[in-house]
C-alpha cells in the first residue's frame, strides 16, 4: 500500500529510478520499440504510474534503472518519461525480464508454427497478453470485443478448465485443485500484474481454496474480497478503466443474469429433464439452439448493463453491435484456444488451428460495415452514481420478491 501522488507541474526535467513491471511492444505509423510501464520515484515524488517509451534500442529490463529525462504528465496520475539517460542500478532484481523473454519464445513458437500473423497476433493476445495488428486491435474495438484481447476471467476460466480436466484423468479431485491452483499461479506469474490478470486469478484461487478445504464461498464476497485487496495494494487501481469495467461487468452477471434468463425464459422457454428426453432429434437442438440464445442474451445485457454508464463516460458511444457479436464471437474464440491446446500435443493440427483462426478473424476484420452506437456528450458523474444505485435498488427489489414467492411454496 502507498500514498497517492499527483505533480501539479505539466512536464519537468528530472533523475529518478524506475521500477519495471510490464514490457509491451509499441507501433505507431511511423516507428516502432517499446513501451516498459512501472514505478517511478525521485527525491520529491514518490510511486508515480510512468511509461517509458524505447523507440531504437530496448534496455535489459532485469534491473531497476536511473533515468534523467523529461517526466510528462498525460492525465491524472499518469506520467510518459522521454528518457535522455539511462543506468542500471546494482544489486536491484526484476522478474520483468525474464517473463518477458519466455514470452516471446512462446510467441515465436507460435510464429514457426502459424503461418498467419494475424492469427499469431490474436493468439498471443488471447494466451499470452501480448499483440501488436493494428487492423485486428481496431476492428474487434468497432465489434465491442476488445475484452477478448485483454486477458480476463474468462481466459483464465478456460486456462483452469482445461487443467482439471488434463488433471482429472491421473488424480482425485482434491489433488486435482490443487494442481490446478498451482497451475493458475504459475500461469499469472507468466502474466505479469494487471487489474483484470489479477482479479481472475484472485477470484479464481479463493473459489479453488474454497473447494480444497470444502469451505464454500459467496460469490459476491470473493468480489469484493478481491477488489479490496487489489485498492490495498493500489488505491490508485479505481482510476484504471481495467478495473472498473472488469469488476462492474463480473458484479453484472452476478447481480443481473438470473434476472434477465428469467425474463427471457418468456421467450426462450425451459424444459424439465424429463420433457427434454422425450424430443425428436431436431426439437432437441432447437432447445439446445434457444437454451443457448438464452443465456448468452442473458449475460451479454446483464455485463453490458453495468459497463453501459462508463464506456459512455470514458468514449462517449457505445457500440450496439458488440452485443450480437458477443452471442456468438467468444464461443468461436474458444474453439481457437481448444486447437490450440491440442495443437501442443499434436503439432500436425497447426495447420488446423492456423485456417480455423484466420477464418474466425476474417468474421471480425470484413463485418458489415454497419455504424450502429448509442452516442453521447459528456456524462457527469452524478449521473453514473444515479444509475447504479437505481440498479442496485431494482436488484434488491428482484431478489426480496424472488424469495417472497419462493417462500409461498
Amino acid at each position: 500500500m502507498y500514498t497517492p501522488q499527483d505533480i501539479e507541474i505539466e512536464k519537468i526535467q528530472v533523475q529518478g529510478i524506475f521500477q519495471p513491471q510490464k514490457i509491451s511492444p509499441y507501433s505507431s505509423h511511423f516507428r516502432k520499440g517499446w513501451v516498459y510501464e512501472g514505478k517511478f520515484f525521485t527525491s520529491d515524488f514518490k510511486n508515480l504510474n510512468t511509461k517509458v517509451y524505447f523507440l531504437q534500442k530496448r534496455i535489459q529490463a532485469d534491473q531497476d534503472l536511473l533515468l534523467q529525462g523529461t517526466l510528462k504528465k498525460v492525465r491524472p496520475y499518469q506520467y510518459v518519461f522521454k528518457p535522455q539517460s539511462v543506468q542500471k542500478i546494482k544489486n536491484t532484481h526484476r522478474f520483468v525480464e525474464l517473463r518477458h523473454k519466455i514470452k516471446q519464445k512462446i510467441k515465436s513458437y507460435y510464429s514457426q508454427n502459424i503461418s498467419s500473423k494475424k492469427a499469431t497476433a490474436f493468439l498471443s493476445w488471447m494466451t499470452l497478453g501480448i499483440g501488436d495488428h493494428k487492423e485486428l486491435e481496431f476492428s474487434f474495438r468497432q465489434l465491442g470485443l476488445s475484452h477478448l484481447l485483454a486477458i480476463s476471467g474468462l481466459h483464465f476460466g478456460f486456462f483452469a478448465l482445461i487443467a482439471f480436466f488434463s488433471l482429472s484423468f491421473f488424480f482425485p479431485y482434491k489433488k486435482t485443485l490443487i494442481g490446478v491452483f498451482v497451475i493458475c499461479t504459475l500461469y499469472y506469474l507468466l502474466l505479469g500484474f494487471s487489474p483484470s490478470i489479477f482479479r481472475a486469478y484472485l477470484i479464481l484461487s479463493l473459489y479453488l481454496l474454497g473447494e480444497i478445504l470444502g469451505k464454500k464461498a459467496c460469490a459476491f464476497n470473493i468480489l469484493g474480497f478481491s477488489a479490496l485487496i487489489e485498492m490495498l495494494i493500489d488505491p490508485l487501481i479505481v482510476l484504471n478503466l481495467g478495473f472498473q469495467m472488469s469488476f462492474l461487468s463480473c458484479f453484472g452477471i452476478l447481480y443481473f443474469f438470473q434476472f434477465f434468463e428469467n425474463l427471457l425464459s418468456l421467450v426462450f422457454k425451459k424444459r424439465s429433464k424429463e420433457k427434454i428426453q422425450s424430443l425428436s432429434l431436431i426439437s432437441l437442438y432447437g432447445h439446445l439452439l434457444s437454451a443457448w440464445l438464452r443465456k448468452n442474451l442473458s449475460l451479454g445485457l446483464s455485463v453490458n448493463l453495468f459497463l453501459l454508464p462508463i464506456i459512455l463516460y470514458h468514449f462517449h458511444k457505445f457500440p450496439l453491435v458488440g452485443i450480437i457479436y458477443n452471442l456468438f464471437y467468444p464461443l468461436l474464440a474458444a474453439g481457437s484456444l481448444t486447437l490450440l491446446f491440442l495443437s501442443f500435443l499434436c503439432p500436425l493440427l497447426f495447420t488446423l488451428t492456423t485456417i480455423y483462426t484466420d477464418t474466425l478473424l476474417k468474421i471480425a476484420l470484413y463485418a458489415p460495415a454497419v455504424s450502429c452506437y448509442i452516442r453521447t456528450p459528456k456524462i457527469p458523474v452524478i449521473f453514473i452514481c444515479i444509475y447504479f444505485t437505481f440498479l442496485i435498488l431494482l436488484g434488491n427489489f428482484y431478489t426480496s420478491r424472488k424469495k417472497e414467492v419462493e417462500s409461498e411454496f
